[in-house]
């Protein structure tokens, strides 16, 4: 199971985009902070394969906090970070952590992709397994 959750990670970070999503023209600043956190992000997996799951939490964690102060909570990346710390939580079945979570993440990425993107659909459908749960 370890296994597949750490290709899960890797196909969440793929679909997604957090691994190296466009970003508009910025400051300087802006343009750091924003790769500060898309490098936080992508460090979850040397976390994450060898069993430092907890420790795997607080990358995303921070980067979220770094993109909504960044780019405002309605932006697509701050969605998107959403849906990387609910998969995550939801893996360590911390539920009631995930939900919430889940929640803010396709409610996120509809308003800026509309239904059909492949990014809502891969969110929403992690979301029907976790209510399987």
């Amino acid at each position: 199971m370890r296994a597949f959750k750490g290709v899960a990670f890797a196909a969440i970070l793929a679909a997604t985009g957090i691994a190296g999503a466009a970003e508009p023209k910025r400051d300087a600043n802006h343009a750091a902070q924003v790769q500060k956190a898309r490098d936080l992000n992508e460090s979850v997996l040397n976390l994450y394969r060898p069993g430092r799951f907890a420790e795997a939490l607080v990358p995303p964690e921070q980067a979220l906090a770094i993109y909504e102060k960044a780019l405002g909570p309605d932006d697509p990346e701050v969605g998107r970070c959403l849906f990387f710390l609910a998969s995550l939580n939801y893996y360590q079945r911390r539920y009631a952590v995930a939900a919430p979570l889940f929640q803010r993440a396709l409610a996120n990425l509809e308003k800026a992709f509309g239904p059909d993107h492949l990014t809502v659909v891969v969110c929403l459908y992690d979301w029907e397994e976790f209510k399987t749960t």
